[in-house]
């Protein structure tokens, strides 16, 4: 390299180009530091070339930058990591091209040893060689070292003598065997035979072919309506299959809490004294804890049974009602209860007696006081009751479906609540309380291997012959329950079956028509049929073949079904 220059790491590329156009020389090695504006963008790098070759100068580029050198190979320019490497460089190509190639040597060797043998006697013929000739064992000088010795010669080559090619006397009875089994019509038969065999194998036996299709599937559902019966008596809606079923009973219990809602006034009850009359002719006995009713129905109970006597007829002819006098206190607590003095009706006699026996209060009763608690209502029992029979309804639901051999539907049973318990009465005191509730469910059960044999049936029925079941079954069923008889122990049921269904490929057919069609030619054949795609076709030998083969036998579908 004829000159070098060195760049600041802040110098524009206009600065640069300028530097260059003033510097004769043609060879210019440029010393970038490391981090300079110049190596920072390969915009100022392609620039700089650019500019280099407008004003016919070839560049080099010096830095210890990586990413730099990096980029400057990249646009083109010889990159150098220190001076020391661009001369070291130069001076290896120069003794390159002074190096004598090797195949030189060796042609100069062999030479040498023909001439010899010629002096000793031990060549038996000889005969002219081409030029071109390379011995066996003569090593091929690389391309780039015959280039360099080449250009380097400063005399013109002179032209070679024909070398000389030895012939012992084995050689020319070897040759003469060689050229007998040429002329040989054997040799030719066996030849043609054998041309006619490699030729059958490359055409019908080698040469195969696998097309794989896609194939549209589509979901069907398929309506299957039967009967099931425990007793296997024929059905009486025509057309439609009986199963044979079994009836089956399973105790099931389920225990749950719940909160009470109920509200109680569960302050001092208002107590009096109460004074029962009987205007009818008998005696009436009142028996503790029967009820008397106010006017607007306030309830209150006798503490104490008494005895009320018949009426009696005065001696002035005035009818003279019993009287019986006894404790009364209100049904529950709460200042409502405090009344004054008021007439009673009693329930329970009123269907003998009717409105002939009543109660009256002459003075107060009163001491009621209000004090509220939460209690067991009769809403809260109902609750804890649907909800207990809820969980026992669930339980039963997992047994629902197909379950081994066995299919259990809902719609086909039945439960009979068989035991309650309560933690807590109605009204009385709680915040919460718990039920235990017991149930037998009776339902009707099929077996799985019927269904399937039935639903095998139906497809042959339903299904035409241009499509096919995609899979071994059915995906998946939905049960709707007609009719149901728990005493006769039948059912009516229709199932709404899920399957896969596509077209269906004749194989054999298809392999007829795509014998020795290419890939074009074969989307065109398979364009007929909307619902099959062309995936890809593997062909073996892979780089030899481009079309199908010729032998039907050789040609595989491998068929994939998509949704």
């Amino acid at each position: 390299m004829n000159k070098v220059i060195y760049l600041e790491a802040d110098e524009e590329i206009i600065n640069i180009v300028d530097r260059l156009k003033n510097t004769k020389d043609d060879k210019i090695a440029l010393v970038v530091p490391a981090g300079a504006i110049l190596l920072s963008s390969a915009v100022n790098l392609r620039l700089l070339m650019d500019e280099s070759k407008n004003i016919g100068k070839r560049i080099s580029i010096v830095t210890t930058d990586p990413s730099g050198r990096n980029i400057a190979s990249q646009i083109g320019f010889t990159v150098y990591e220190n001076l020391s490497d661009a001369r070291e460089i130069k001076e290896k190509d120069i003794e390159e091209r002074e190096r004598i190639p090797t195949y030189q040597r060796n042609s100069e060797k062999r030479i040498e040893e023909i001439e010899e043998k010629e002096e000793s006697g031990d060549v038996f013929a000889y005969t002219d060689l081409d030029d071109d000739f390379e011995e066996e064992n003569t090593e091929k000088p690389p391309k780039h070292q015959k280039e360099f010795y080449i250009s380097e010669k400063s005399e013109p080559k002179k032209p070679q003598p024909k070398s000389q090619l030895l012939y012992t006397g084995s050689n020319i009875e070897t040759s003469k065997k060689i050229k007998g089994i040429i002329y040989s019509p054997r040799f030719w038969i066996f030849s043609i035979i054998g041309f006619i065999i490699t030729l059958f194998l490359l055409v019908f036996i080698f040469p195969k072919a696998t097309v794989y299709l896609n194939v549209t599937a589509n979901e069907e559902t398929l309506n299957i309506g039967f009967n099931l019966s425990t007793n296997n008596a024929l059905s009486d809606t025509p057309g439609k299959a009986t199963l044979s079923a079994n009836w089956e009973t399973k105790d099931q219990e389920s225990s749950v809490s719940e909160k009470a809602t109920g509200k109680k006034n569960i302050g001092q009850k208002a107590k009096g004294t109460v004074t029962a009359f009987n205007r009818s002719g008998k005696t009436v006995t009142i028996a503790s804890g029967t009820e008397f009713l106010t006017g607007d129905n306030k309830r209150y109970v006798i503490t104490q049974s008494i005895s009320v006597p018949g009426a009696v007829v005065s001696d002035f002819g005035e009818l003279v009602p019993g009287k019986a006098t006894g404790p009364i206190e209100a049904s529950e607590g709460g200042s409502v209860f405090n009344i004054g003095p008021s007439r009673f009706y009693i329930p329970a006699l009123s269907e003998i007696h009717g409105n002939l026996v009543y109660g009256q209060s002459f003075e107060d009763i009163g001491g009621g006081d209000d004090k509220e608690a939460v209690v067991v209502s009769k809403e809260d029992i109902e609750n804890a009751k649907k909800k207990a029979q809820a969980e026992i309804e669930n339980k039963l639901n997992e047994e629902l479906g197909m379950k081994g051999d066995k299919i259990f539907i809902k719609g086909l049973s039945t439960l009979e609540i068989t035991g309650e318990e309560l933690s807590k009465k109605e009204g009385e005191e709680a915040e919460e309380f718990s039920m235990k509730l017991k149930g037998k469910f009776s339902f009707l059960t099929f077996d799985k291997n019927d269904f399937d044999k039935m639903f095998e049936d139906s497809i042959k029925i339903n299904i035409s012959n241009e499509k096919k079941l995609v899979g071994t079954g059915y995906r998946n069923v939905q049960w709707e329950v007609s009719k149901f008889d728990k005493d006769k122990k039948t059912g009516e049921v229709l199932a709404k079956v899920t399957i896969l269904t596509a077209t269906s490929i004749n194989e054999d057919f298809l392999r007829s028509k795509i014998v020795t069609l290419n890939i074009q030619e074969l989307r065109a054949v398979l364009s007929k049929y909307p619902e099959v795609e062309l995936d890809r076709v593997r062909f073996f030998p892979p780089l030899l073949l481009s079309s199908i083969p010729s032998n039907e036998k050789n040609v595989n579908i491998k068929v994939d079904y998509v949704e």
